[in-house]
């Protein structure tokens, strides 16, 4: 029985992993047509944003938008047909936030996370972790652990909204956090890392399925989704389910905030630095024409890292410019002080009449 019950949690960890960000087992790298300029930017804004799956607090932000083509073949012409894919990123000094809008029509089916959209985040941890093939660490399943992957760890996020209401937070809570593990049992929005598309997991558990001992892992992500269609005024339950007319036309929304730095110590969590350049990739999963999409059919906002720059507050750096200028500024005084006095003492010293003795007849 024990056997059994090892084997059953292997299996379940396993298919929940299936449907995070990668492309398809063994695929080749696919030819990437990179959309030039592709940057984003997290500046200092605190006390802007509430997380509640609504964009209206991001007006001021400014963002990037991606044509998001399909991952395993990126062929520019024949992109997410709804529309664009918009990035925004910001943070407090604590905490990073990201929004991800894109227009589509309403498309949900409680329980059912293939019949909803799907969102995905990827991180770049190890030095050697690549985009495609998620991390790229060649091992097979029963190969892969810490060592022979060293350096191709990637940090993952995965959002399946089926059993998520709108507008209510999902990810860290105190059921999963206290088993150490970044499962979301609730709402899966779910804490992962991968070294490939064959081997990714759950923060906490071990390639065999176990916990890490006394890893203290747990999910440090929260997130909430909403569509335009809806109406949140007085919030939702779930006996609003399915929360808006089938096809409704309008924009899906997701918001996610993590703490900058966490506790992980096993390379399975991103450590964000202000001031710091990091790797940053998103996927989406669309019921296209009301068929449930596969685990292979996600679109991502690029064919490669995007880079992603936590920026320090522009006050800082105002004041830094300031303070340079200042000490430029005091050097040229000094030296024209000093310059000043010189002239004056040679002038001086030029006008001087030498001392003659009167003779006193």
């Amino acid at each position: 029985m024990a056997c059994l019950g090892l084997l059953l949690l292997v299996s379940i960890v396993t298919s929940a992993c299936i449907a995070c960000l990668a492309h398809n087992d063994d695929a080749p790298p696919p030819d990437c047509h990179r959309q030039s300029g592709l940057r984003l930017q997290a500046p200092f804004q605190p006390g802007l944003i509430t997380l509640d799956g609504l964009s209206s607090d991001w007006a001021s932000v400014s963002g990037q938008s991606f044509v998001p083509l399909q991952a395993i073949k990126p062929d520019p012409a024949q992109p997410y047909a709804s529309g664009p894919l918009n990035i925004k990123v910001v943070h407090d000094g604590h905490d990073v936030y990201f929004l991800l809008t894109f227009p589509g029509p309403f498309e949900f089916t409680q329980g059912d996370k293939h019949k909803c959209p799907s969102i995905a985040l990827m991180f770049g941890i190890g030095d050697d972790a690549t985009y495609n093939n998620m991390g790229g660490c060649d091992q097979n399943p029963d190969a892969c652990s810490s060592v022979s992957c060293e350096g191709h760890a990637v940090d993952l996020i995965h959002f399946s909204i089926g059993d998520a209401i709108p507008g209510r937070l999902y990810g860290a809570n105190a059921y999963d956090n206290a088993n150490s593990t970044g499962k979301d049992s609730i709402g899966s929005l779910n804490d992962m890392y991968g070294w490939n598309p064959h081997c990714r997991y759950f923060d906490g558990l071990l390639p065999n399925g176990s916990n890490i001992p006394n890893s203290g892992a747990q999910n440090d992500w929260q997130g909430a989704w909403s569509h335009s269609s809806m109406d949140l005024t007085y919030g939702l339950t779930s006996s609003d389910s399915p929360y808006s007319a089938s096809g409704a036309q309008g924009v899906f929304t997701f918001e996610f905030v993590r703490p900058l730095r966490t506790s992980d110590r096993f390379q399975q969590d991103v450590q964000f630095t202000i001031g710091n350049t990091h790797r940053f990739m998103a996927a989406i999963w669309f019921p296209v024409n009301h068929v449930p999409w596969v685990n292979y059919q996600h679109y991502t906002a690029s064919c490669d890292w995007i880079p992603l720059d936590v920026e320090p507050s522009r006050k800082l750096t105002q004041n830094n410019s300031l303070s340079v200028i200042s000490g430029v500024t005091l050097l040229f005084s000094l030296g024209a002080l000093v310059a000043s006095a010189t002239v004056c003492w040679w002038t001086r010293s030029r006008r001087l009449v030498p001392f003659q003795a009167i003779e006193m007849s």
